[in-house]
């Protein structure tokens, strides 16, 4: 393909990704989790759709201007990755509430959310694991941080978290483990 075709391609493309960006800012916080998953779905097409693009104009360009178009590779990935947890973000508090309150259903513990309520940070997002061999080093230094390490979790607790940040190939290695203590331990050796 000539580089004048793939240059319009990608303008086209990042147009499109700043409109799309723009109008999911405006109306984040009056999405439910259905429109969450479609507009981050959407994100994620981008993702790979302007990769493809500027891999193939690197791979035509002049060397002189290679480094240029890796970094606005780069630049642009790093916009869609923190829309990505923004979007994450929206969708974890529902979903991490739901699996708490099913946990600890008639138990007397208290919430993590009122354990940790003398500081107010922003609330993270977990991180999701599909099984790309190149993502696990990050979830799994993630993971470990918001999760395993944290002591006020039960090991039932930790394995129902993992499991609902676990997609694709990387689940169906866990599913058939049921949630207790012991099988988060015994999950650690499966992943």
């Amino acid at each position: 393909m000539d580089i004048e075709v793939l240059l319009k391609k990608k303008k086209s493309v990042k147009s499109s990704i700043t409109k799309f960006q723009k109008k999911t800012e405006e109306e984040i916080e009056k999405l439910n989790n259905v429109g969450l998953l479609a507009r981050k779905n959407r994100f994620l097409e981008f993702r790979t759709e302007v990769k493809d693009v500027l891999d193939s104009i690197i791979s035509i360009c002049e060397e002189k201007d290679e480094e240029t178009y890796c970094t606005e590779k780069d630049d642009i990935l790093d916009m869609l990755e923190a829309i990505l947890v923004t979007i994450d973000t929206q969708l974890v508090p529902s979903v991490i509430n739901s699996d708490l309150e099913a946990i600890n259903k008639g138990s007397s513990q208290t919430s993590i959310s009122a354990q940790s309520a003398e500081v107010k940070l922003p609330m993270l997002s977990l991180p999701v694991f599909s099984g790309v061999t190149e993502e696990w080093l990050a979830f799994s230094d993630l993971f470990e941080a918001a999760v395993s390490n944290n002591q006020n979790l039960t090991g039932a607790q930790k394995l129902q978290y993992l499991k609902g940040s676990l997609r694709s190939d990387a689940l169906k290695i866990l599913n058939s483990l049921s949630i207790t203590n012991d099988n988060f331990a015994k999950s650690l050796g499966n992943c």
